[in-house]
């Protein structure tokens, strides 16, 4: 019944009026006619991204080559650390193929070790990691939360107002960013989507866990959509509580066409960057070279940040279009 529910949805944005082809047009002609300050902010957003995601990185590794040499040896280590060097001088292929055979030999050195050997070096190597990464983690982790969040309100401020020039859309998504925050908090805590990730940690607990776990997904999965019009509700000066009770109330009887709209764009959008990926991917494969891969990794992050775009500017138009109800909806046009 559900699923002919869901279908009978689907069919329905994509053939009655053709909702879902005119919300999907509409959003792409908004990301043309706002490319400047689209392409501005996720040139920035993804510089930061990268930034972060390297210092992290970076300090994550310090901590693998500390349990690396705990397990290996300082002998042993020092000479896989003189052939790494060595390799580095070559093209990244070379280094990556070095990295795989160090992989192996970690692996053999663990495997070696008696059962009670392997317990005690995972349980001391995770206490480690932990306290040693618990700095940085603490710091980067709510900053790219904070980054993400904010990204989301500029791309919601152009998909509502595409005439914004760029300054004006960073200053009304700083203005709007605490309020939108306090909003998604609120939509975490409200639509139970959280417990999914309590109900995970049960699972070495009790033999009832798995199963506790995945029934957790049914709660968020309804919940979720009645509170998607929730941002699009603050930003247009709906106030941080009322919009999730207003989005709540006027979704009532929309819930198989946000679910069906969301999820087609979500399809869509992951396919062009899946293929947009795999290209980048064939230009680093024929392109080996350091400062070609540098820069694809940040593209992918750009392109990631696109495709958040994308979606986030269709889920304003959807939501735009509900809330100014049917009529309007299918009269309203993007010029």
């Amino acid at each position: 019944m559900i699923m002919h529910d869901f279908s009978f949805a689907m069919a329905a944005s994509t053939s009655s009026g053709s909702v879902l082809s005119e919300l999907l047009a509409q959003a792409w002609t908004l990301m043309v006619r706002a490319r400047r300050q689209l392409l501005w902010g996720i040139v920035a957003i993804s510089f930061l991204s990268v930034l972060m995601q390297v210092v992290v990185g970076d300090r994550v590794g310090t901590e693998a080559a500390t349990q690396v040499r705990k397990l290996l040896g300082e002998q042993r280590y020092q000479q896989l650390v003189s052939e790494m060097r060595l390799q580095g001088a070559g093209d990244a292929a070379q280094l990556q193929n070095f990295s795989g055979q160090v992989a192996t030999v970690v692996q053999e050195k663990f495997a070696s070790l008696s059962s009670a050997e392997q317990r005690a070096f995972l349980s001391s190597a995770i206490q480690e990691s932990l306290i040693d990464l618990l700095p940085v983690l603490s710091i980067f982790l709510p900053l790219f939360l904070l980054l993400t969040v904010w990204s989301r309100t500029f791309f919601l401020h152009l998909g509502l107002h595409p005439e914004w020039d760029f300054s004006t859309a960073i200053g009304r998504s700083t203005q709007k960013f605490l309020p939108l925050l306090v909003v998604f908090a609120l939509l975490f805590l409200c639509s139970l989507a959280w417990l999914p990730g309590v109900t995970f940690f049960l699972i070495p607990y009790s033999p009832f866990a798995v199963l506790l776990f995945l029934i957790s997904f049914v709660p968020p999965a309804i919940l979720v959509p009645r509170f998607a019009l929730a941002p699009v509700i603050c930003l247009t000066g709906g106030g941080v509580v009322r919009s999730v009770g207003q989005s709540f109330r006027r979704s009532k009887g929309r819930y198989w066409k946000i679910v069906g709209n969301v999820l087609a764009a979500l399809l869509l959008s992951t396919i062009a960057l899946w293929f947009l990926l795999t290209v980048s991917d064939i230009v680093g494969a024929v392109l080996n070279f350091s400062y070609v891969l540098l820069f694809l990794y940040w593209l992918r992050q750009a392109l990631s940040f696109g495709s958040a775009a994308y979606r986030t500017v269709f889920l304003a138009r959807l939501s735009d279009s509900l809330l100014q109800g049917p009529q309007k909806m299918m009269a309203r046009k993007v010029r």
